[in-house]
């Protein structure tokens, strides 16, 4: 069952809900060969497992809550969660269906990631989207997704367009901050080390489902 309630508190906030995890990229355009193909990335960026992420989150999308799957999400960890088959993202596993309703509008949409017990409180929410026009991505013929590069931030500052309708699904887009991992020698070297290892680690705990 849906639950709806007012959208009075549909405001954008530039800080995220600290310990919690992050909507991290959005497929709202679909793919070229099919535009209901949407998908969306779920990172936990604790070093705390998420034993039942559906038991404890949920997605608001425009007024309704869209209940999550009943799946783990490691520490570290990612899900992607695709709207109609596993074949969108080819590296998923047997799909587990999620609904989303009719999907998401190329216009923008008001959606968040919220504790279960509080969706209506836009603090302890992460935001993807205000409710007005989608802070990246784009439309056909493109359709680039929304990526987020600072996890930090939970405004259009905090988003940036693929390079392509593929996106990076499963592994997180961050970029350091201006001026971070600048450096010569040996430090750059080591800020060379780290970055792999860390990419490496997100795509190891990478899981896909589906959601309808």
């Amino acid at each position: 069952m849906l639950h709806r309630f007012p959208l009075a508190f549909a405001l954008t906030f530039s800080a995220v809900a600290q310990a919690a995890p992050l909507i991290t990229e959005v497929g709202w355009a679909g793919t070229a060969a099919e535009s209901a193909d949407e998908w969306i990335e779920i990172h936990n960026p604790t070093d705390v497992d998420i034993a039942d992420l559906g038991a404890e989150y949920v997605i608001v999308h425009v007024a309704a809550l869209r209940p999550l799957p009943n799946v783990p999400l490691l520490a570290g960890g990612v899900l992607v969660l695709e709207r109609r088959a596993s074949s969108t993202v080819l590296e998923a596993p047997e799909a587990v269906l999620f609904s989303l309703g009719t999907g998401l509008t190329n216009t923008g949409q008001l959606l968040r990631l919220c504790p279960i017990a509080t969706p209506t409180d836009p603090l302890t929410c992460d935001v993807a989207n205000g409710g007005g026009a989608w802070f990246a991505g784009a439309g056909s013929p493109t359709r680039k997704t929304m990526q987020r590069i600072d996890p930090s931030r939970a405004d259009a500052v905090a988003w940036a367009s693929s390079a392509d309708e593929v996106g990076n699904p499963g592994v997180t887009d961050f970029r350091p901050a201006e001026g971070e991992g600048e450096g010569e020698g040996e430090g750059e070297g080591e800020g060379e080390g780290e970055g792999e290892g860390e990419g490496e680690a997100v795509a190891d705990r990478f899981v896909a489902v589906g959601y309808g």
